[in-house]
């Protein structure tokens, strides 16, 4: 009898015991699960602290440049020759990376090519004259490269203008501080790498000190030219340090072109750019004149008449 009810005891017991283990097991878990949070927030907090720290750096030691003003390009829409030599710039050099979707390699034919001109020449992915211009590189492998996937070049001219084309062009030099060796005076810390670089040759930009009443007096310059940097407007509206003011290049290994002739060359680029962004202007412009002198016409006809069946003026 003793024996069971020690049996019975243990059994009676055993329910109790479960539970207790059980919400041991549930506590050992849940506090288990609370360090893992706090240690994970308290390394958050420890990532944001340091990268603020980074930032302060880095905003510290960052002179900005002062805005450059934007040249405006010899005007070459309406030189076919010109129009050429752009397009086949932009297959050599930007046609790697930038597409131009909204015009098709048979558009080119407006210019005076020939269909094996265009093949032998314009088309560097081997595409037909019905497609598109696309571009050699696929954009997923150029966003992992620049860190950004390339524009497309259709509407580039109406979009920015061709004196900002022109002056973006002639603005690159030397920068071994870059991920792609090189900078930009109007665009400062681009992405995009000096494909020219061959034309103009190698060159680093000389800069001169500016107050920061100079640099608003600047950045009121540039504002009104429509291309406002973040970073100098940052710097000129907390008054965090001077700007540098870019005052000339300093030519280092020459390049395939002379001064002189490479602006030219981007002239041509820029002139072709702007007639892939509106193939039918010079069409459009002259129509427009037509127009307007019919309608000036028919004006002088329609008083003429009217002033003939209305009886004069007594």
């Amino acid at each position: 009898m003793e024996i069971d009810r020690l049996g019975v005891r243990e059994w009676e017991g055993l329910p109790a015991r479960a539970a207790r283990s059980t919400f041991a097991n549930l506590a050992a878990a849940t506090g288990r699960a609370a360090l893992r949070v706090l240690l994970t927030l308290a390394c958050a907090l420890l990532a944001v602290v340091l990268l603020g720290q980074v930032r302060h750096a880095r905003a510290a030691d960052f002179v900005p440049v002062a805005p450059i003003p934007l040249v405006t390009p010899p005007d070459r829409s309406a030189d076919r020759a010109s129009l050429q030599r752009g397009a086949r710039l932009f297959a050599g050099y930007c046609a790697s990376c930038h597409a131009a979707r909204l015009v098709r390699y048979g558009q080119l034919r407006e210019l005076g090519f020939s269909n094996a001109d265009i093949v032998a020449e314009l088309d560097p992915t081997a595409a037909k004259l019905d497609e598109p211009l696309h571009a050699a590189m696929r954009a997923e492998d150029a966003k992992q490269a620049f860190g950004i996937a390339p524009p497309d070049l259709s509407l580039v001219a109406r979009a920015k203008g061709r004196a900002w084309i022109y002056t973006y062009l002639r603005s690159f030099y030397s920068d071994p501080d870059r991920p792609m060796g090189a900078n930009n005076l109007l665009v400062p810390d681009v992405a995009m790498p000096d494909v020219l670089a061959g034309l103009h040759g190698e060159r680093t930009a000389v800069f001169a000190g500016q107050d920061v009443a100079g640099a608003q007096a600047g950045a009121g310059r540039h504002s009104a030219n429509g291309a406002a940097s973040g970073a100098v407007s940052a710097a000129v509206a907390g008054s965090v340090a001077p700007t540098r003011v870019f005052v000339r290049f300093a030519q280092g290994a020459p390049g395939s072109l002379s001064p002189a002739a490479y602006d030219s060359a981007l002239a041509d680029l820029t002139a072709y750019l702007g007639w892939m962004a509106e193939p039918a202007e010079r069409q459009r412009h002259r129509l427009g004149a037509m127009v307007v002198g019919f309608l000036l016409l028919f004006s002088f006809a329609a008083w003429r008449l009217l002033r003939s069946y209305r009886p004069a003026d007594r």
